[in-house]
């Protein structure tokens, strides 16, 4: 839907189809979920509209889901009109966590750096690695991408046409997964569900931690510990020195953990939703703290943290729900709706 941004009018409106589900049955995972993933994205570029739909096709191996197949629908929009510019599907085109919140054009396929042309729907291949390549990002003017091998994992930083700058490695054997985490103060590529090593901005690791049970973010300022938000059974919020790995905060919920950590855009104060009781699933309030001094606090109630805008967040509150929560991080921290 698009709409004046002066007077807020609609001006024009265009419905986009879910994909169709697989042909095969679906399977219950853990009784909560189906193997069909839908996401919808929209392209972090700001000369183009182009919006997407995610499709992945899941399936039940023991306890784990294996990938059947994936496919990305891409639409490009003329933002003034809703008129369709184009439209394509794009098989294997998987995104990572941080992709699916801003994607870039870059993604990867095995070991080919592809990038995704918004002029025109195109795809190219930047280059072909010797390694599994997880997902790439944009950091600043390169382009930076995790791999791993059998013995290896690290990062590998390439110019807008593929060309490889520069690489670092580490030694870990068994590694199934990368992923890499930007922060204001440089990368820390994530190997499996529980190592980090953190390169800041060189091409060796400075340290590396493991932390339990499963790592979702990282984040960093300068002149900030680096801090680290684990969910699951036994989650918990970690802070350690970025120059020596040393632990400075930890910071344990009663009950999940600290995996919808956020960080407010301009601040450096992260959010979280922290449950308070064991017993009562839907008691929560939303954890509030500043990177420089690591002071935090619990505000308003929180049952499910939305997401954050220029100077805090925002939180549906209320027993059912019923209430919605903007809360203003700047001093003296008041809710102000």
């Amino acid at each position: 839907m698009g709409r004046s941004t002066e007077t807020g009018v609609e001006k024009w409106e265009q419905l986009i189809p879910i994909p169709e589900a697989s042909e095969e049955p679906a399977e219950p995972w853990w009784g909560a979920s189906s193997h069909e993933l839908i996401d919808g994205i929209i392209a972090d570029n700001t000369n183009h509209l182009i919006v997407g739909v995610l499709h992945e096709s899941r399936k039940s191996v023991g306890s784990m889901l294996e990938s059947t197949g994936a496919k990305t629908y891409l639409t490009r929009f003329d933002p003034l009109t809703g008129k369709v510019i184009w439209s394509t599907v794009q098989e294997g085109l998987q995104l990572g966590y941080a992709s699916k919140k801003s994607f870039g054009g870059v993604w990867s396929d095995g070991p080919y750096l592809r990038m995704f042309d918004f002029e025109t729907g195109n795809n190219a291949t930047l280059h072909e690695s010797p390694h599994v390549l997880g997902p790439p990002m944009h950091v600043g003017s390169s382009i930076a991408a995790s791999w791993h091998s059998k013995r290896e994992a690290g990062i590998d930083w390439f110019d807008e046409r593929g060309g490889r700058i520069c690489t670092g490695a580490v030694r870990q054997s068994g590694v199934q997964s990368t992923r890499l985490h930007a922060t204001d103060s440089g990368l820390a590529l994530q190997t499996n569900d529980q190592s980090l090593w953190w390169f800041a901005n060189e091409e060796k690791p400075v340290w590396d931690l493991r932390a339990k049970p499963y790592i979702y973010h990282v984040y960093c300022s300068p002149k900030t510990d680096i801090f680290v938000g684990t969910d699951g059974r036994g989650g918990r919020l970690i802070a350690v020195d970025p120059a020596t790995g040393q632990g400075t905060f930890e910071l344990k919920p009663p009950r999940g953990g600290a995996g919808e950590l956020r960080k407010v855009p301009g601040h450096n104060v992260l959010v979280a939703k922290f449950w308070t009781s064991r017993r009562d699933p839907i008691a929560g309030r939303l954890f509030c703290l500043v990177m420089r001094d690591r002071s935090h606090n619990l505000g308003v109630d929180c049952r499910n943290l939305i997401g954050t805008w220029e100077h805090g967040a925002v939180c549906q509150a209320g027993r059912n729900g019923e209430r919605l929560a903007i809360v203003d991080v700047r001093p003296p921290g008041r809710e102000i709706a």
